[in-house]
């Protein structure tokens, strides 16, 4: 049995690293906002489409795609957000 405090350790240690995570979340949605707003801008025609998907394992993203424009024939800047656990093999095939 674990003493009282390694637990409480540990379920702090997960939410500080939960929180750290949806506030990085946020932080990329808000750059990807950012981007779209200069993109279009500086096409000055063309608008991005926007496509959302989530999965039930709270995984989600967002693409946004942009095409015939003025300046931009087509372009995309997508984020997505995976949870779930890695496994070794899918973490050697992430290696470079």
């Amino acid at each position: 049995m674990k003493p009282a405090s390694l637990i409480l350790l540990q379920v702090a240690t997960a939410l500080s690293t939960t929180a750290r995570f949806a506030a990085f979340k946020d932080y990329l949605a808000a750059q990807q906002s950012t981007m779209i707003a200069e993109l279009e801008e500086l096409d000055g025609a063309a608008v991005f489409g926007r496509d959302e998907w989530r999965r039930d394992d709270g995984s989600r993203g967002v693409t946004r795609v942009i095409q015939d424009g003025a300046l931009i024939e087509k372009g995309c800047v997508s984020t997505s957000f995976v949870s779930g656990e890695l496994t070794p093999q899918r973490a050697a095939a992430m290696s470079v």
